[in-house]
């Protein structure tokens, strides 16, 4: 059985070469289009192996609504992001939907792909963390769903990216204007709960 850094290295496998016939248009269409589809039916298929298949059942359920929770960990387990559980959680959970970005922007064409990657990345990162929530094969978590949502707006940059064959630098960062106000937003978010964590972290030594 595969472990889940082997999962995520064949993940971004994946997202290579899903990269590399997006970009090689030149190939006959229906080609391209059947190798895209052998890609996303692989990584559905390691998308359900991470999320559902061969995991243990929670004792209960459990839910975690509050944003940038787990940098919790970061203060009172130092050593958690070198763990296993530390990467899937965070790095794993980003990666995950790099994929789902890239396929979702380059079939479905819009003026607004960012909107339409986050929705839909948003969308499916709640149905996985409801379903494992009912199923008791993992937590709700609002942090993974903000990690996936991440990682979908990753991929749709990379092909935004691999679709200007003028590599012309002012479209390009045009085009990528909404990624850095995404980052902009999720450094705020973290530093607010990083704020909020280191606070009740102090609170707690002071008792």
């Amino acid at each position: 059985m595969m472990s889940i850094f082997a999962k995520l290295l064949v993940i971004v496998l994946l997202s290579g070469a899903l990269g590399l016939s997006i970009y090689y248009d030149s190939v006959k269409k229906y080609l391209r289009y059947g190798f895209i589809l052998i890609l996303t039916v692989s990584y559905i298929y390691l998308l359900l192996t991470i999320t559902f298949i061969n995991r243990e059942k929670l004792p209960e359920r459990t839910a975690v609504l509050m944003p940038g929770y787990n940098f919790r960990h970061v203060l009172d387990y130092p050593w958690f992001y070198t763990t296993t559980d530390g990467v899937e959680a965070n790095i794993g959970n980003v990666i995950l939907f790099i994929p789902l970005g890239m396929t979702a922007v380059y079939l479905i064409r819009t003026k607004h792909p960012y909107i339409a990657c986050g929705t839909i990345a948003c969308f499916a990162s709640i149905v996985i963390e409801a379903v494992q929530y009912f199923t008791q094969l993992g937590s709700f978590e609002m942090d993974d769903i903000i990690h996936n949502t991440w990682g979908a707006i990753i991929g749709c940059s990379i092909v935004l990216v691999l679709m200007n064959k003028e590599r012309d630098v002012r479209a390009i960062a045009k085009r990528l204007m909404p990624l850095w106000s995404f980052v902009a937003l999720m450094i705020l978010i973290s530093l607010v709960s990083v704020v909020a964590e280191g606070i009740r972290f102090l609170d707690r030594i002071n008792a």
